[in-house]
């Protein structure tokens, strides 16, 4: 059940974030400007550029889908009761 659990979580998460960044159809701003300025910083160009930006991505990434995972257990304890029973 918990496993089955994990996956219609997974399944809204993937959905929420189709064509939301780090998707290619939309970019966010900030992001890309935080990006270029620590490659700039770093005076990173080709592969190394691409590294930097690589693993801010997939550390933002984590971060994301680690708070949406928790926003929607905390969402499904709200709605259940089991929240106030704590």
């Amino acid at each position: 059940m918990k496993e089955l659990r994990k996956e219609m979580i997974q399944a809204l998460y993937d959905n929420w974030t189709d064509g939301i960044f780090p998707g290619t159809k939309t970019d966010v701003p900030e992001v890309r400007e935080a990006i270029n300025g620590i490659t700039a910083r770093c005076k990173a160009t080709g592969t190394d550029a691409l590294y930097i930006e690589s693993t801010i991505n997939a550390a933002m990434c984590a971060r994301e889908e680690a708070a949406f995972t928790a926003g929607f257990y905390l969402c499904l304890e709200l709605l259940n009761g089991n929240i106030f029973k704590k």
